[in-house]
């Protein structure tokens, strides 16, 4: 490996690290990719290859070159479970070195600043982050050498296809050119794509691992082998019914995969995909029970460690008790952390077999010795909304199979180094049948589907990323998508289409140019539809009126984006009522029931499990256990972490556009406050505490702290010493907690002895000049002349106006601007009046809830406001207009 890269001045780390992850060895198509595609020279790629040949590692590859130049890195993928995964994978690798990896999912905000503003070296982000960053902050890409999309495939997906595609067409048709490197299966007429996207193809159809697809069927195993096209058959074992037959031929490969000392080899493990989550579950435990499998010392030490800190459920103690014995079940109903910890078990070949769900396929990055899998799936479409059973794609069955035979997890000194992947028939015919669709079939070329996305929205995002101020420049840079290359004719949006959003205010026109209001831009950055974004500002004065939460909860679940959001229907017969469980004697007081309750009419299915949501939600947010949880909703943690994060998604995204609509509304700040308990399970009295100590303590032990009375922090730091050790499960959390809460006390001495001594100093005189000097603008403090930056000026502006046009001068932080780096902006104003410049001065307060005053009296602050008229800014414009009456020209 170290010849290869020795003209590439790669650093030592690096290669030693590389060394020892992939033993020195080059598989052929990397080797091909920089010897003969030119990958480390920045030629852009489309690589087109099977599962396991290598082709991440040629993006990786792509990224360190990159660096190297001074050039930040994206890695895109299209799952958060992958994104997490390559994160830390990064994280470990080079992140040791030096070098700054962030993340960007919608479970990380902490890391958007950093993205928005270039502070990293490399990025891993799922599509829909990306798309965020190029509507916010286009120009970072001058900053970026190489953008690596991983699954390009995902381009053909109903769902996610659309928007991957106008995010690719709007980077082509900008004036940045990255170093494009696409990963992709197998796909077919691959040739159009790569000259889509301007890059080389680089094809490859062998695996470096031998693969053996085929159909069980009567006793035999028929298969085609991927790399030489050789038919074949062997035995396959068979029981009394097809279960049977499964695990007789799990068992079959736990024999073939142990040493002659009898020991199970790690990398020889099975995978087997059933079509559901239940299915998943029974069958483990059935399987544990058939195998006489016993608990293990190893694995029980290994697994109380990696879920000490889970809240107690039915589920994770059905999964622990089976994990003890080497077998495991992974879907959508185990947490996060939970999957993680069967995947580590998994990969230290303490885990023989999972018994997972072919939704999450895509999502695990495990390979097998020998893969077993249904031939169908449940999908929820069509219009009653239930989930029904399809056939897998052939890319899905893809996917699946290449997890079989994974190189680096074959032993390179077995005899037989060959994966299986085995799809289960009941008779010739479905023999035949499967045969033809997954075995002799070929992939299609891929199909845009652009044309599944509203036509508003695609407009509303393409003036959002600034790259079109025109009509007929829209109509070019469409021109410029997939869809116009293989169709030959790109979208013709109708005048109509332009007149609806601009009589809506999505976007603004002056003159012949075209740009995206206010609440255009909230709509596109959060991934609200139009539809969605329309639906609560027509909603707003119910919403603004609303004599409970639970009434905001249930409307905003009626939204489109709010229906997306799925609660398992229970195995258990639902009617369209609800027992007394939901409706208890105080529902008199509850004005959503009472509302519902005037209906006087039976509920449809719709309305009922939109209810069912609602309630669910609101037991949640007041801090219901997980264990009622599932015996109240027959909802396991997975699913409801799901939910939570969905939920939060969608009332902070409406929390943005009600601003966007109406910035002096109280109603965003109740929405962002719903968003806090549906993402946590927590009231939100404990918000301060969670903010300061969620890395410390998890919900069930805050719930408990709620239970205690104790809300904040300051009653947290005066509260019975011993109160943190009855409540934290682990003792390296505790000793943690301990000094953390040491550490915020004696910042809140120092802070209230500051404010004792009455240091805080007030200006004088705070000019806002306006006048700009060169790309800056003029402001006076105490007659000293200051030239901020426009970000700057825009934000002491915003306080300026808010402490003039406001009775208690609070100005609350999306309106200082939308996202998550208001802080750090208020840091670099602070910054730019100087430190030197009286020290003494905060510049600004923060009441903790998301509000900001400036620190002055309203008498002293003078606005040139005739300059501030003339500013390129239209919010400044606005703003300046209002306070006609109030500034001093």
């Amino acid at each position: 490996m170290r010849k290869r890269f020795t003209k590439y001045n790669i650093p030592e780390p690096i290669l030693a690290g590389w060394e020892k992850r992939f033993s020195g060895k080059l598989l052929p198509l990397q080797y091909r990719a920089i010897e003969d595609y030119g990958l480390l020279n920045g030629e852009s790629l489309l690589i087109s290859a099977p599962t396991s040949s290598g082709k991440t590692f040629c993006g990786e590859l792509a990224i360190v070159r990159a660096v190297q130049e001074r050039k930040k890195a994206i890695f895109l993928t299209p799952l958060k479970a992958v994104t997490e995964e390559k994160f830390r994978q990064f994280s470990d690798c080079y992140g040791e070195l030096g070098l700054r990896i962030v993340i960007g999912t919608r479970d990380h905000p902490e890391y958007d600043a950093d993205i928005e503003n270039g502070r990293f070296d490399i990025a891993v982000m799922v599509y829909e982050k990306f798309n965020s960053l190029l509507l916010t902050n286009f120009d970072l890409m001058a900053q970026v050498g190489t953008l690596v999309l991983d699954e390009l495939q995902m381009l053909g997906d109903d769902t996610r296809g659309p928007r991957l595609e106008l995010t690719l067409t709007k980077l082509l048709f900008s004036e940045y050119n990255p170093q494009l490197v696409v990963l992709s299966a197998v796909l077919g007429e691959a040739a159009g794509l790569a000259d889509w996207l301007g890059c080389r193809l680089l094809l490859e159809k062998s695996r470096p691992v031998e693969l053996r697809r085929g159909i069980a069927s009567e006793g035999r195993f028929c298969f085609r082998c991927h790399n030489s096209g050789e038919i074949g058959e062997e035995p396959f074992k068979e029981a009394e019914n097809s279960i049977l037959s499964l695990f007789e031929n799990i068992k079959e490969a736990f024999d073939s995969s142990r040493t002659d000392s009898k020991e199970f080899r790690p990398g020889k493990q099975v995978l087997v995909f059933l079509k559901s989550r239940y299915e998943t579950v029974t069958a483990a435990q059935r399987f544990a029970e058939y195998a006489g499998l016993e608990s293990m010392p190893e694995n029980r030490k290994f697994f109380d460690e990696r879920l000490a800190d889970e809240e107690e459920s039915s589920l994770l103690e059905n999964l622990k008790s089976l994990l003890a014995c080497g077998v495991a079940f992974h879907n959508a109903d185990l947490t996060v952390s939970q999957r993680m910890a069967v995947e580590q078990g998994y990969r230290a070949g303490l885990v023989r077999v999972i018994f997972a769900t072919t939704t999450l396929s895509t999502g695990i990055n495990l390979p097998a010795a020998t893969v077993f899998m249904e031939a169908q799936k449940y999908c929820r479409h069509g219009y009653g909304g239930r989930p029904e059973l399809e056939p897998l794609s052939w890319s899905e069955y893809e996917n699946m199979s290449g997890r079989a035979g994974r190189v680096g997890w074959m032993r390179t000194d077995d005899a037989d180094e060959t994966g299986r992947a085995v799809l289960f028939a009941s008779s010739e015919l479905e023999k035949s049948i499967l045969w033809d669709y997954y075995i002799d079939k070929r992939p299609a070329p891929l199909q845009s589907k652009l044309h599944l996305r509203n036509i508003a929205d695609i407009v509303v995002d393409l003036f959002s990323s600034e790259l079109v101020k025109r009509r007929e420049e829209a109509e070019r840079l469409l021109s410029r998508s997939y869809h116009a290359f293989c169709n030959g004719s790109s979208f013709k949006v109708k005048d109509e289409i332009y007149d609806k959003l601009l009589e809506k205010n999505f976007l603004c026109c002056q003159g012949s140019m075209l740009s995206a209001a206010p609440l255009g831009k909230a709509a596109a950055v959060t991934g609200l539809s139009v539809e969605g974004a329309d639906y609560l500002i027509k909603a707003y004065d119910y919403l603004l009126q609303a004599g409970c939460d639970m009434q905001i909860i249930h409307n905003v679940l009626h939204s489109p984006e709010g229906r997306e959001i799925y609660l398992p229907r229970s195995r258990r017969r639902e009617s369209t009522g609800f027992g007394d469980h939901l409706f208890p004697a105080s529902a008199e007081d509850n004005p959503l029931i009472r509302e519902i309750t005037a209906l006087r009419r039976e509920l449809t299915p719709d309305e009922t499990s939109r209810l069912r949501l609602t309630f669910l939600l609101a037991d949640w947010m007041r801090g219901m256990s997980t264990l009622d949880i599932e015996s109240n909703y027959n909802l396991h943690p997975g699913m409801m972490e799901n939910i939570a994060h969905q939920t939060r998604w969608l009332f902070s995204s409406a929390a943005l556009v009600i601003r966007a609509y109406d910035r002096f509304s109280d109603l965003p700040a109740r929405l962002e406050r719903l968003a806090f308990s549906a993402g946590t399970g927590l009231p939100d009295k404990l918000r301060e505490i969670h903010d300061q100590l969620r890395d410390y303590l998890f919900r069930s032990e805050l719930i408990s702290l709620y239970k205690e009375g104790v809300t904040t922090l300051t009653q947290l730091i005066d509260s019975d010493p011993a109160l943190p050790g009855k409540i934290v499960s682990s003792e390296e959390r505790l000793k943690k907690l301990t000094q953390k809460l040491k550490t915020i006390k004696e910042r809140k001495m120092h802070a209230d002895t500051n404010q004792l001594l009455g240091q805080i100093t007030f200006p004088q005189s705070i000019e806002i000049d306006g006048t700009p000097v060169r790309e800056r603008f003029l402001v006076r403090i105490n007659g000293r002349p200051i030239s901020l930056t426009g970000k700057s000026f825009k934000y002491l502006f915003s306080l300026a106006w808010s402490r003039l046009t406001k009775d208690n001068g609070w100005l609350y932080k999306e309106d200082l601007e939308q996202g998550f780096n208001q802080a750090r902006y208020l840091y670099r104003l602070r910054k730019e009046i100087g430190r030197d410049f009286m020290p003494d001065w905060p510049l600004y307060e923060n009441n903790r809830s998301g509000y900001y005053r400036l620190i002055a009296d309203r008498e002293k602050i003078k606005v040139n406001v005739d300059a501030l008229k003339e500013n390129p800014d239209y919010e400044i414009r606005k703003m300046a207009s209002d306070l006609v009456p109030l500034a001093v020209s």
